[in-house]
């Protein structure tokens, strides 16, 4: 009988980095420092150089880094956040852990992010609703670097909105302006075990090229301290990156163009044999870490699709099968504004796997399916 392949393992891990891992950590128990240690300020310091920004701040885990990039920001109680519905609910349920509100913005069908496009058509029913946004969040999904982000940053500050990089999938994504995480005021990571940096736990950071805004962070990840047990601050949280998690990330972080381009060649042998039943969201291009290899089905239900993968072996997922207003919560705004596209494809996405631990059978395995009409 033929094994399914996983749409992940992270046991898959090779015996080299396991022995350096496992002696990182040695070294971090024998140190007795195990929070806001050396390990710490040497990934901050790596992960900024590498992205090309002034700093960076670790957090306790992606949607930590969310919240207190808002806040930092100036995001306060009824303020109103811009953000898209198909995202996963992430940057929805940070901005509703301030107390702001949502409105929604639609996305593009060639990538299913926002565009400039729907960001004015968002800007404009605001106008009309006298509605002034503070913050918009710009999530690079899938790993895809939003084509736009240069636009979409210029017209936010030409309006007074504060831009918010929701990052989480698409570290070491890049064009020639730079990597995403560079282009907003601020931006949010995380290092949740699936991501291209993946922690053995949870972790998250916040970067930036304005000091005032990384100094807010490193404040508000620790109870808004101006110094030990002084508040300053309203919001903060114990939010640190512990020491053992920096060191891991900062061993994994040298190896994360490496492992992106992998992922992108693996994608790439998916789209030479994709049939005519199916879509894609993203090249095969630097601009993309293929976090995600996500398609829809353009010719049969879901359901069909995922059920002749199964027959074939192939596990698959969906992200993400509800829109953000679609969800049990409270919203002022829920569909202020209309989500042709976004409601399109909630409908027929999903996620086939992709990780750069597949054996060649496996992605001929993925390939195989993908190739075949339905």
């Amino acid at each position: 009988m033929s094994k399914m392949v996983p749409l992940n393992d992270l046991s898959r891990i090779t015996k080299e980095d396991l022995a350096a891992i496992s002696e990182l950590s040695q070294q971090v128990i024998a140190s007795g420092n195990y929070v806001s240690g050396p390990f710490l300020e040497q990934f901050e310091a790596s992960l900024a150089s590498y992205l090309g920004v002034s700093g960076a701040v670790g957090v306790g885990n992606g949607t930590d880094a969310l919240i207190l990039s808002m806040l930092a920001a100036g995001v306060k109680p009824g303020d109103v956040v811009l953000t898209v519905a198909n995202a996963g609910s992430y940057s929805t349920i940070a901005a509703k852990a301030i107390g702001a509100d949502l409105v929604f913005c639609d996305v593009s069908q060639e990538n299913l992010q926002m565009s400039l496009a729907t960001f004015e058509q968002t800007l404009a029913v605001c106008a009309e609703n006298s509605i002034n946004p503070r913050a918009v969040v710009i999530t690079h999904l899938f790993g895809l670097l939003n084509p736009e982000i240069t636009e979409l940053t210029n017209l936010a500050r030409s309006k007074g909105i504060v831009v918010i990089e929701d990052c989480a999938q698409a570290i070491g994504a890049r064009s020639a302006r730079g990597k995403a995480g560079s282009f907003g005021d601020v931006a949010a990571f995380s290092f949740y075990p699936t991501k291209n940096l993946g922690a053995l736990g949870d972790g998250g950071a916040v970067v930036s090229n304005n000091p005032n805004l990384l100094e807010k962070v490193r404040g508000l990840r620790e109870y808004g301290w101006s110094k030990k047990y002084y508040i300053e601050m309203e919001g903060g949280r114990n939010s640190r990156l512990d020491e053992l998690q920096a060191a891991i990330l900062a061993f994994k972080l040298r190896k994360i163009d490496s492992q992106n381009q992998k992922r992108r060649e693996i994608f790439e042998r998916y789209l030479s044999q994709l049939s005519n039943s199916f879509e894609t969201f993203a090249p095969a291009t630097e601009n993309y870490v293929a976090h995600l290899a996500v398609f829809a089905s353009k010719t049969a239900s879901r359901d069909k699709v995922m059920l002749q993968f199964s027959e074939m072996f192939v596990a698959t997922g969906v992200h993400y099968p509800t829109l953000d207003v679609d969800q049990k919560l409270e919203l002022k705004y829920r569909e202020l504004v209309p989500l042709p596209i976004s409601r399109k494809y909630v409908q027929s996405i999903f996620t086939v796997p992709l990780f750069p631990e597949m054996t060649d059978q496996e992605v001929d395995t993925v390939a195989t399916a993908l190739s075949r009409e339905v």
